[in-house]
């Protein structure tokens, strides 16, 4: 109990209490007043748990009560702003001991949160330029949702469906994402980046990488994928079976080669590193000696850029009459090279129209 009066005693400078001069009930009662009660924080840094419970007790602090009853209305502002925990739901309606009860608007730019529940209806939710360990929103969706350049460890979306207007863009999700199915097909997505939510259930991602894939979001489609095969991968080196060796290894080469689709110039590096080694070790396998040390060798020159060469020409081995190491050494790299540029081909998938 004290801590909750302190907690409000904290509080109350970003707080306040008016009369509504907005129509913004869910009904129309004649004669029922309405009072908003306002957050508004501004560079700040609240390191409390802002609840029901407290949310109530701000509000009776802040408000004469009177025998008429009158509607309850709250916005939440914030910008620049740091929070433990932030949690609006439907015991707040108990709390108040109101018919009517809404959250008419959810508005913080810049914020960082530990955790943020939002589980209520809210008219207008906007999230931009933020940082959120977890957000979980559950029961009824705002009619206006945008969530913009925001940075998710975990993401839980359990609402209920709706045909208002929801944006997620440019969202990064570092851990796990839930989504029901009803939300998944109302979102509009753009720049959903889930590559290393790889505590997500395989069964979400399929469900998110088929719906994007039907929307014909190769940009964001790819990179579910990649998340998938990390999981896939993850839990074949967990249960190791001899007969899944081969799946294994082409996951690990698809994760060094080119992160699972995702990045191009790691196919370069790739295509680069084992042509590299690859002629080197034809270079001193073939030669004795000596070397050149002061610059690189035109021999060397002559055997690294046949590497990168379409066609397989092995003359300059003939000529030098290498061993079966060599040969074998050649076609080695030869393979990898031409799987490499493969891959770097493959990571461009994701700019295409």
């Amino acid at each position: 109990m004290r801590e909750n009066i302190d907690n409000v005693k904290q509080l109350m400078p970003f707080v306040s209490v008016t009369n509504s001069p907005l129509e913004i009930r869910t009904n129309e009662r004649s004669g029922i007043e309405s009072r908003v009660l306002r957050f508004k924080f501004n560079n700040c840094n609240v390191n409390i748990d802002l609840n029901e419970e407290i949310i109530g007790e701000l509000f009776f602090s802040l408000v004469y009560w009177q025998n008429k009853g009158f509607d309850v209305i709250i916005l939440f502002e914030a910008y620049n702003s740091s929070f433990k925990s932030v949690i609006m739901f439907d015991g707040l309606a108990e709390v108040f001991n109101k018919e009517v009860f809404l959250i008419d608007r959810f508005n913080v730019q810049k914020c960082n949160f530990e955790r943020l529940y939002l589980m209520e209806h809210i008219n207008f939710i906007n999230i931009h330029s933020s940082i959120i360990k977890k957000l979980d929103i559950w029961r009824n969706v705002s009619d206006n949702m945008t969530i913009k350049d925001v940075e998710f460890e975990k993401l839980f979306l359990q609402y209920n469906g709706t045909s208002a207007i929801q944006f997620l863009t440019n969202v990064t999700v570092k851990k796990e994402i839930q989504i029901k199915n009803e939300v998944l097909s109302a979102l509009d997505i753009r720049f959903l980046n889930l590559n290393k939510a790889t505590q997500t259930n395989l069964s979400t991602l399929r469900k998110i990488k088929l719906e994007l894939e039907q929307r014909g979001n190769t940009f964001d489609f790819l990179n579910v994928l990649a998340c998938e095969q990390k999981v896939i991968f993850r839990e074949l080196i967990q249960n190791f079976q001899f007969s899944k060796l081969g799946e294994i290894i082409l996951l690990l080469l698809n994760r060094i080669s080119n992160n699972f689709g995702t990045n191009w110039l790691r196919g370069v590096f790739f295509t680069i590193m084992v042509g590299l080694l690859g002629s080197l070790g034809i270079y001193y396998s073939m030669y004795d000696g000596p070397y050149v040390s002061d610059g690189i060798s035109p021999k060397f020159l002559s055997i690294l850029f046949g590497n990168f060469a379409p066609l397989y020409r092995i003359a300059f081995l003939e000529e030098n009459q290498a061993g079966l190491t060599v040969y074998l050494i050649h076609f080695i790299t030869k393979i990898f090279v031409f799987y490499g540029i493969f891959q770097t081909v493959q990571a461009f998938r994701k700019y295409k129209k």
